[in-house]
């Protein structure tokens, strides 16, 4: 147990870090999001690669590749779903890092 609550802190750090600088530059292996559920908020592309492969490389750090790509995808979902592009934009790390911990709790709670 010790060990998942220091790899969940460790993931909420990295999180917290890559969630204040979202762009970067594009790489060709950017993992495609995959629509598992309805979203409310499409936001421009160049910023969901962006964000997607920031991501994977902060979580990728804490976790197994497949787990982070998860998490990833789950956090965009959530953004998407309740926040619109300009809404994202104002919240704030801490928000951001809460919504990754939830992502990675669910997950989880899967296993």
């Amino acid at each position: 147990m010790k060990l998942k609550i220091a790899r969940l802190s460790l993931f909420g750090a990295g999180l917290l870090m890559f969630s204040a600088i979202p762009y970067k530059t594009l790489l060709a292996e950017t993992s495609t999001h995959k629509q598992s559920i309805t979203i409310a908020y499409e936001y421009p592309q160049n910023f969901v690669k962006n964000y997607l492969e920031d991501c994977f490389e902060q979580a990728s750090d804490h976790l197994e590749a497949e787990d982070a790509r998860q998490v990833c995808d789950c956090t965009l979902d959530k953004f998407q779903t309740g926040y619109n592009y300009k809404e994202y934009n104002e919240l704030s790390a801490e928000s951001k890092q809460d919504i990754g911990l939830t992502c990675f709790e669910e997950m989880e709670l899967e296993e």
